[in-house]
């Protein structure tokens, strides 16, 4: 009877295991399933670069440049009169100088978000949130390329964004243990340096890296990576500190766009910027905002919150939908209701920028939301305050320059990207939640219809 079971057992589990082993063309029908999410994103990016034209506004300019002077000269200029973003121009000095390489490089450099964010918060390739990631890229406002061009406001904004996402990607292989291979740690340090000398990215690192410092101290792991991130990042801080092209820009761009600006305080610019930032979230039809405020609120059901905590996370929607639908339309009758939401001086002809009394609550609210999500693990809620208080102190640090109106919209892409952020990370830590898998098809399709009209309206 022994040898039988025996017998029965050596034929029995080679079955098995071909059963639970998906056969060749089943593997690659899920490959390509896997891919189609990222096809779908570089498709959509390439029928709008064919769309448009590439090649206008900021572009011409430094082509024109380009053709008459060499990097190293140009970038001298470049320091003493205009900018400190020396590596970012030069590399857009080179792009202009060969415009054929900037459709395959801005393509690459989407995939390399892509894959980022897909390595931070989706090693498990559900195939279900690699949609949502990919599609809630693909509900960036593309008509925040206008103002200066794609080449230009690509090569400023996405491309060090890119970069700054890999770094901390690599960060966070080395925190989970993984091995990092001696050319993905160089690809770090030049995507690092590349993404760091965007004033805003420069300080998110050198934040950033002090965290991952401490990190690596207390859990006993390498501490290189964070030593250059710090010292980078300090580097560009004070490159930029001390450059004469960025005294003479804000002096020229206060004399043009905003001449009150010199006349503001401190609190009066980080007035400014909390407000601008805030007045696009809240009182705009705004696709991120509102699939965070969504996701928040279901995220305390889903995890059967008490009451006063999931008030929290749910705050956020209800003045995102009362401020938007309900003041403009009360304010008509009762001006007070549009006070308390406005602020007097602004109210006026300017519908749709809040108080900081109403904005304070929701920025309030949403910590504390995230605080209440993640109580029982410290590094997720650390993870997220970087990702949720980095990604804001990019936009309200744009109070301090003149050019917060005249950059337009294009600078609120790296609050945008964390918003992204927050909600693939919410999706990541509530996927074996039952309740979560009630509701989370209803977000799925409201992402795919925001997606769908946010592709139609840039190429309409």
């Amino acid at each position: 009877m022994a040898e039988e079971a025996t017998r029965v057992r050596r034929h029995a589990a080679p079955q098995a295991s071909a059963e639970a082993t998906p056969s060749a063309p089943a593997r690659r029908r899920l490959s390509l399933a896997g891919l189609l999410p990222l096809i779908t994103l570089l498709a959509f990016s390439l029928l709008y670069h064919l769309y448009i034209n590439m090649f206008d506004s900021d572009f011409l300019v430094y082509r024109e440049i380009s053709l008459r002077r060499g990097v190293v000269e140009f970038s001298i200029l470049h320091y003493q009169q205009w900018s400190s973003r020396t590596a970012i121009e030069a590399v857009l000095l080179l792009v202009c100088r060969y415009p054929q390489t900037f459709l395959p490089l801005d393509l690459a450099i989407l995939a390399c978000i892509y894959h980022c964010l897909q390595e931070l918060f989706n090693r498990r390739r559900d195939l279900r949130l690699s949609w949502v990631i990919a599609l809630l890229l693909c509900c960036y406002n593309m008509h925040d390329f206008d103002n200066a061009g794609i080449v230009a406001t690509a090569i400023n904004y996405s491309w060090p964004l890119a970069g700054v996402l890999y770094i901390t990607l690599t960060q966070v292989r080395l925190f989970r243990g993984e091995t990092v291979k001696w050319w993905q740690m160089v690809l770090a340090v030049i995507a690092l340096v590349f993404g760091a000398n965007a004033e805003l990215l420069g300080i998110v690192c050198l934040v950033t890296g002090v965290v991952w410092l401490i990190l690596a101290k207390l859990d006993q792991r390498p501490i290189t990576l964070s030593v250059i991130q710090i010292a980078v990042s300090l580097f560009w801080i004070g490159w930029m500190a001390f450059c004469p092209g960025n005294a003479l820009r804000t002096a020229s761009a206060t004399a043009h766009d905003f001449p009150a600006f010199a006349t503001f305080s401190v609190l009066e610019k980080l007035y400014l910027g909390f407000v601008s930032t805030y007045n696009r979230y809240l009182f705009t039809h705004n696709a991120y905002f509102l699939v965070l405020c969504l996701v928040l609120a279901l995220a305390g059901w889903a995890k059967r919150l008490p009451v006063w905590q999931r008030l929290f996370t749910t705050v956020p929607l209800l003045v995102y939908l009362f401020g938007l639908y309900v003041v403009p339309v009360v304010s008509k009758y009762v001006y007070r209701i549009g006070v308390f939401f406005y602020p007097l001086d602004l109210w006026e002809g300017q519908r749709g920028i809040s108080s900081p009394l109403t904005q304070g609550a929701v920025v309030i609210c949403i910590a504390l939301g995230l605080i209440c999500l993640y109580k029982d693990d410290i590094h997720d809620l650390l993870f997220n305050g970087m990702i949720y208080f980095g990604g804001m102190g990019t936009r309200v640090a744009m109070g301090f320059s003149p050019t917060l109106f005249a950059s337009g919209d294009r600078t609120f892409m790296f609050m945008d990207v964390s918003i992204i952020m927050l909600v693939a990370y919410l999706f990541m830590r509530l996927a074996s939640r039952e309740r979560w898998q009630q509701v989370r098809g209803y977000i799925e399709g409201f992402i795919t219809c925001a997606a769908l009209y946010m592709m139609y309206s840039a190429i309409a």
